[in-house]
């Protein structure tokens, strides 16, 4: 017998050897919600526990033809686009994306990691981000997650983007469908992470600031929702899920090199299991709760 997996996504991120973020950890996170993964490695980091070193792109033409070779052989439900380094690559990812628009689309504006690009190559600078990244990507993008501790590498006075209202108007203006706005500090010692819609309205969903959320916090929650997407769950429930999802990996680090510690991306299955074993019902971050104190939502 052959089973069905429930969804397919295909990444678009750069490889990290240590595996604590991006490519390959996200594969873990597809596995553990169910979905299947397959990828396209935009860069190759030099790195360990402790620092990036280096960034090595891929050829525009190599990560168009692994694309493409994928979507002509494998079901693909949700794609989700992280780390695109050159205006050739972006260029051909943009391409496919208008071949197949009919497959939801998640994209993390997170840090730009200009300082580590290898020299080689058509690499995009800071001051082409929102002319190239933007308006190629944007209009075939469904959801845009953005980290506001990276807020200012978005920003530009050339295309009068100074403040972060400024780049959501033009994300919608772009076509973008929603933007997920992640880590806005209220006065009330709490972290709020917001959806905006096109249509004016707006999902809200509030966690305690004692909850760490690193660099690689946009990425784990592009991650999880391009999951859930793929799984045809609503975006509420999959933004809701996600910030759940990725807090119990945030929540449970561990150590193992010398650098920071790493989320724990098993947490979620033995959290689980260990509810399961004491019959728990109150676990505080479990993700078909919908009265969670840690993730409460409330739409606008």
């Amino acid at each position: 017998m052959i089973d069905m997996l429930a969804g397919s996504v295909l990444f678009f991120n750069m490889y990290d050897p240590s595996h604590r973020a991006h490519l390959p950890a996200e594969v873990v996170t597809a596995s553990l919600l169910g979905t299947h993964s397959s990828s396209v490695t935009t860069a190759l980091a030099v790195q360990d526990s402790t620092q990036l070193e280096s960034l090595e792109p891929i050829e525009a033409s190599i990560i168009e033809a692994q694309a493409r070779c994928i979507l002509e052989d494998l079901p693909v439900n949700a794609f989700k686009i992280n780390h695109l380094l050159t205006i050739e690559m972006i260029e051909e990812v943009a391409s496919i994306l208008a071949d197949y628009n009919q497959i939801p689309t998640v994209l993390v504006l997170s840090k730009y990691l200009s300082d580590f690009i290898s020299r080689r190559g058509d690499f995009v600078p800071n001051e082409k981000l929102h002319e190239v990244y933007l308006d190629f990507l944007a209009p075939h993008t469904n959801v845009v997650i953005l980290d506001l501790n990276y807020l200012s590498t978005w920003l530009s006075e050339e295309y009068q983007i100074n403040t972060g209202a400024d780049l959501l108007a033009l994300l919608i203006e772009l076509g973008v469908e929603s933007c997920f706005i992640l880590n806005e500090k209220m006065d009330n010692n709490t972290i709020q992470h917001t959806i905006y819609h096109s249509s004016g309205e707006r999902d809200q969903f509030v966690q305690p600031l004692h909850i760490s959320t690193p660099a690689e916090f946009a990425d784990m929650i592009g991650t999880a929702v391009s999951c859930f997407l793929a799984q045809e769950v609503p975006l509420f429930e999959a933004c809701r899920m996600a910030i759940s999802f990725t807090n119990k990996q945030l929540e449970h680090l561990i150590q193992i090199g010398m650098g920071r510690p790493f989320p724990n991306r098993l947490a979620f299955y033995e959290i689980a299991l260990s509810v399961d074993d004491e019959d728990d019902d109150d676990d505080e971050y479990d993700i078909e709760d919908d009265e969670d104190e840690n993730n409460n939502a409330y739409r606008a």
